[in-house]
């Protein structure tokens, strides 16, 4: 698809949680740009030595507050689209698509979102 996207990962003190996260989306896409707006400890030297910098960000709030963090990366993203996801979300094959394409279908749409399948309690 030839929109622009980035994900955007909201996380506050949950870095080895989020670090399994970027990695299953790594696996699946390893060119998508990925912005995570980091909240409370400053673990940045952490988070950029497990992914590198290439298509990697990371924007840092010393106070955490949910609702700042993501409007201050979706400020800073250079998008067409910003696909927010939880930092203990694991992605499964064709979920960017699938936002892509629907946000491709809908252009008035302000956005789109998907369904969580939680795995621990087997239900969606």
């Amino acid at each position: 698809m030839s929109i622009k996207a980035e994900v955007i990962i909201p996380s506050l003190g949950r870095l080895e949680v989020l670090n399994a996260t970027l990695v299953a989306i790594r696996r699946l896409y390893p060119d998508l740009p990925i912005r995570v707006a980091l909240q409370g400890d400053d673990c940045r030297d952490a988070v950029y030595r497990n992914m590198g910098e290439a298509n990697f960000t990371v924007d840092y709030r010393e106070t955490p507050g949910l609702i700042p963090a993501l409007n201050a990366s979706i400020r800073h993203s250079a998008a067409e689209i910003c696909i927010l996801l939880d930092d203990d979300a694991v992605p499964c094959d064709g979920w960017l698509e699938a936002h892509l394409g629907t946000m491709s279908r809908y252009p008035e749409a302000a956005y789109c979102y998907g369904r969580e399948v939680n795995t621990t309690r087997w239900r969606s």
